[in-house]
């Protein structure tokens, strides 16, 4: 399935010398943990992001890591048990209707007034108007374009459309990201609740692009050696991808399309099965959204985090080189992914394969 890829790569940005190398590595989840268990994406379990917690209980959690989330989803469903775990916004019905999740209750989250207000509203599909999510970190999804190559671009997603760029315009192999910038491109005004005809209208787009593209990525260091090279001249991309071609000195811009960046927003939840006191969830899950792991999560990874006083503590210029400068700004011209709903995902597949078979 050409789905929403989470978490290809851990973004290496200390790596390339773009930040501080903050993170200490992952002792203290690998050794002996609390009694706590958390799932989560690989990379989240350095001490950094959950110090105070660790302070309090005098360990980390004990952390299992999550290769994608319907890996983690069969694992849950025979029988694996933890207490915490870290879905994604786009997909929170799927864990809902698995009977896996409990709500959450917003009066036990320390900070939650401070979580951005647009993240506070997600996901948009809910059950019962409960809340079964607390976001935790996001990303804007935009192109990535080579200055030097393309000086002054349409700040549009027609860009990833235009026939003078054929065969140096790359996009990511995920259909919704294809069938999401496509249906924005031409004004369609739910992505993810689209009519029959709007449909057939985003349908012949996305056939046009696959003629125009290079290729379609699936692991995004395709798409950064290509705007390396200059082989490409656009590419969906998200902001720790432009931070990365930044730090390795390529000409390169991050454009802001007037009809709204495409982002990620990933975040906590509790399970169903937790047999451990909940009050020490919640104390995990607010030590992880204090402004202090925000800063982490900022610098490390190069991904925003759902504190808005997180993003105080990180100077302006290593905000600008993720594109994080205006964070406000970026969410509320966001259009979020948003796939909760039962066999949103194939229907999505659907729709891009048929475009690829009338190309």
């Amino acid at each position: 399935m050409l789905g929403i890829t989470r978490r290809h790569l851990l973004s290496g940005l200390a790596a390339t010398g773009l930040v501080p190398a903050v993170m200490m590595g992952t002792a203290s989840a690998q050794g002996a943990g609390s009694e706590l268990r958390v799932l989560s994406w690989a990379g989240y379990q350095d001490v950094l992001f959950h110090s105070r917690y660790a302070e309090s209980h005098g360990a980390s959690p004990t952390f299992a890591d999550m290769a994608d989330e319907a890996e983690a989803l069969s694992k849950l469903r025979g029988g694996y048990l933890a207490d915490v775990v870290q879905p994604c916004a786009y997909s929170i019905g799927t864990w809902i209707d698995a009977g896996v999740l409990r709500p959450i209750e917003p009066a036990r989250i320390e900070h939650w007034d401070d979580i951005w207000k647009p993240l506070r509203n997600l996901p948009r599909v809910l059950d019962n108007n409960l809340d079964w999510f607390v976001p935790l970190d996001w990303g804007p999804g935009g192109i990535i374009y080579r200055t030097d190559l393309l000086p002054d671009p349409d700040p549009s997603w027609w860009l990833l459309f235009d026939e003078g760029l054929k065969g140096r315009i790359a996009m990511q192999a995920s259909s919704q990201t294809v069938v999401g910038a496509a249906a924005l491109a031409v004004g369609v005004a739910d992505p993810w609740s689209m009519s029959n005809d709007e449909q057939a209208v985003v349908q012949r787009l996305i056939t046009k692009q696959a003629g125009l593209v290079s290729g379609y990525w699936s692991d995004p260091r395709v798409a950064q050696a290509g705007l390396e090279r200059g082989d490409l001249v656009a590419s969906y991309g998200t902001n720790d991808l432009y931070a990365r071609l930044l730090a390795a000195d390529v000409p390169v811009g991050f454009l802001a399309p007037r009809e709204g960046f495409l982002t990620w927003v990933c975040g906590l939840s509790l399970l169903a099965a937790g047999t451990e006191d909940e009050s020490l969830a919640y104390d995990f899950i607010n030590a992880m959204l204090s402004p202090q792991a925000g800063k982490a999560v900022i610098s490390s990874l190069g991904y925003g985090h759902a504190n808005h006083k997180a993003f105080d503590l990180v100077s302006e210029s290593l905000l600008d080189r993720l594109a994080l400068s205006a964070p406000r700004q970026i969410l509320d011209t966001s259009e979020f992914f948003d796939l909760s709903t039962t066999g949103a995902n194939a229907e999505y597949d659907a729709l891009f394969h048929g475009a690829l078979e009338q190309s």
